[in-house]
C-alpha cells in the first residue's frame, strides 16, 4: 500500500471527500457506529483520528480547534448533531487530553470507562489528602441526590465558593466518567448535570466489570480499524491522552504475538494493522483441516510412530549386554566337573 492509497481510503471511511458527507441524525449515527469513536474538533498537537465535524464538513481541511468551535458559523450542524446524539444516549462524550473531547459510541463506550471510571460508580471520589477535592467530593454528594444546574449548587454549596472554582469541579468529576451534562436540548434553561450511573445504569455498569487489559485490547484494535494502518508512534500518542504509552505498547506486543495485529509497509513506513479476516479465516479453516485429520486417523486405528516407536530401549539401570543372533546354540559346551 502507498501513503496516497492510505489517505485515500481513510478520506472514504472518515466522510471528509465530500462524497458522503454527515447530514441528518440518521447519517451521524450511522457515522458514530461504523467509527466507534471519534474527536468531536480536532486536537493541537494533532492526533490520527477522524473527527465529528469534518465527516459533516465533508473536508480535514482548516478544521476549527475546541475552543474556536463557538465563533466559527460552519459548526453549527455539527454542534446540533452531537447534542442529539448525547441527548437520546447514542452517544457518550469522552474528555480527551486538556480541552478536547471524543464522542463515543454506546457500544465503545463501557471499555473507555473501564479505563477511567470507578470501579464502584456510587462511591463518592475522596476529598484529597489535605483536602484539595472536598469541593469535588461535596458537588458529587449534591448531585447523587438529584440533577442539578451550576446556578442551584451554587445556591447549595454558599457564597464563599465561586463560578471558577465550581467549573473546575465538575470537570474533575466529568474527567473520571463520574458525571455528565443533561437536557442539552432545552434552550430555555441551563444545562443540567447529573450523576452517570444514573444516565446510563447498563453501560457503566458494563464498564466497571471490565478488566483494563482487556479494555485497553478492544480499544485499540477499534482504532486500528478506523484509521486502518498506523504507526506504532500514532497509536501512542493518540491512546497516550487517556492512559499510559507503556500500557498501550505492551498491549499491541502482546496483539501482535497473538497475531491479531501484524506489521506492514507502507511507502517507506512500517505499520500496524489488524490481521485481515481472509487469513483469519485460512487459519480456522487450517485448524479444522488438521482436527478433521486427527480424528480421521482416530476413527480408523492408526498411530503417529515415531523412530524409535517400537524399538527396544536400554535404560541406564539396565546394564546387560543385548542378546547376540549370531552365537550358536548347537556347540559343545563345558561341562562342569562335580565338586566333592
Amino acid at each position: 500500500m502507498l501513503p496516497e492509497e492510505l489517505k485515500q481510503q481513510r478520506a472514504s471511511k472518515w466522510r471528509t471527500d465530500s462524497a458522503q458527507p454527515v447530514r441528518t441524525l440518521e447519517d451521524a449515527r450511522g457515522f458514530i457506529d461504523a467509527m466507534g469513536f471519534c474527536l468531536v474538533y480536532p486536537t493541537r498537537p494533532a492526533v490520527v483520528a477522524p473527527t465529528f465535524v469534518g465527516a459533516v464538513l465533508g473536508t480535514e481541511l482548516d478544521l476549527p480547534i475546541a475552543s474556536k468551535a463557538a465563533i466559527d458559523p460552519r459548526t453549527g450542524p455539527a454542534t446540533e448533531l452531537v447534542l442529539r446524539l448525547l441527548d437520546d444516549k447514542h452517544a457518550f462524550e469522552v474528555p480527551f487530553g486538556d480541552s478536547g473531547s471524543l464522542l463515543v459510541s454506546a457500544a465503545e463506550f463501557p471499555y473507555f470507562y473501564a479505563l477511567l471510571g470507578e470501579r464502584n460508580p456510587k462511591s463518592a471520589p475522596g476529598r484529597g489528602v489535605h483536602g484539595e477535592k472536598t469541593l469535588a467530593a461535596h458537588t458529587f454528594n449534591l448531585l447523587a441526590k438529584r440533577p442539578m444546574s451550576e446556578a442551584e449548587m451554587l445556591e447549595a454549596h454558599g457564597k464563599g465558593i465561586s463560578e471558577s472554582a465550581l467549573a473546575r469541579a465538575l470537570h474533575e468529576l466529568w474527567a473520571k466518567l463520574r458525571i455528565a451534562r443533561v437536557g442539552l436540548l432545552d434552550r430555555a434553561q441551563a444545562p443540567t448535570w447529573d450523576v452517570l450511573y444514573r444516565i446510563a445504569p447498563q453501560p457503566v455498569g458494563r464498564g466497571a466489570h471490565i478488566s483494563q487489559a482487556e479494555a485497553l485490547s478492544a480499544l485499540i484494535s477499534k482504532y486500528l480499524e478506523t484509521v486502518i494502518a498506523a504507526e506504532l508512534r500514532e497509536v501512542e500518542e493518540f491512546f497516550g491522552h487517556i492512559t499510559s504509552r507503556s500500557k498501550v505498547n505492551e498491549i499491541i506486543r502482546a496483539l501482535t504475538a497473538a497475531r491479531e495485529f501484524e506489521s506492514r509497509p507502507v511507502g517507506h513506513t512500517a505499520m500496524i494493522r489488524l490481521v485481515p479476516r481472509d487469513k483469519e479465516k485460512e487459519k480456522e479453516e487450517e485448524k479444522k483441516a488438521e482436527l478433521g485429520r486427527v480424528q480421521q486417523r482416530s476413527i480408523a486405528g492408526e498411530r503417529r510412530t515415531g523412530p524409535d516407536v517400537g524399538r527396544k530401549m536400554v535404560m541406564r539401570h539396565d546394564r546387560r549386554n543385548p542378546r547376540r543372533d549370531d552365537r550358536r546354540d548347537d556347540r559343545p559346551r563345558r561341562e562342569r566337573k562335580p565338586t566333592r
